[in-house]
């Protein structure tokens, strides 16, 4: 069995997060988006040598908060073939830590209504839904733009 690594994404790399992300979500995001994974908490997921999987996550101050309060998963992808080997998990890990050492203690994320099985397994790994937040993604154009914002306590 191949090890999963860690990595940072660099300029040099950041394209192959745009792959991986058009290639497993629902969503498409700006090229901003992908220039900001240099900032923030980006991995790669490495099987073997191959990437196989992403996370992008930042920290969120909110308005009128000197500090920040939670860590936000922007993105979290892995390929198909690559999935219930581990990856996911590990990347949620790698952004725990990084909440941890921030003196963080939630994560949170959105997932959409019409992916139950995500919903289900973020659920495994301890994060709550929140709330549904209607028309989340309805500059994606989705056929139901809903999401469900999830939290994770650390």
């Amino acid at each position: 069995m191949s090890s999963i690594e860690l990595d940072d994404i660099t300029v040099n790399n950041q394209h192959v997060l745009k792959v991986i992300n058009t290639n497993v979500l629902p969503t498409v995001y700006p090229e901003e988006f992908y220039k900001g994974s240099l900032n923030g908490f980006s991995k790669f997921a490495y099987y073997g040598e191959v990437p196989v999987g992403a996370i992008k996550a930042k920290l969120i101050v909110p308005q009128h908060h000197k500090v920040p309060t939670s860590v936000y998963i922007e993105s979290l992808a892995v390929l198909e073939p690559y999935r219930h080997k581990g990856i996911g998990k590990k990347l949620v890990e790698y952004a725990i830590e990084q909440a941890k050492t921030s003196y963080v203690h939630e994560l949170t994320l959105h997932v959409w209504v019409k992916q139950p099985e995500v919903k289900q397994w973020y659920e495994r790994l301890g994060f709550e839904e929140k709330e549904v937040i209607p028309g989340y993604y309805s500059q994606q154009k989705l056929d139901q733009p809903d999401a469900i914002l999830m939290s994770l306590k650390v």
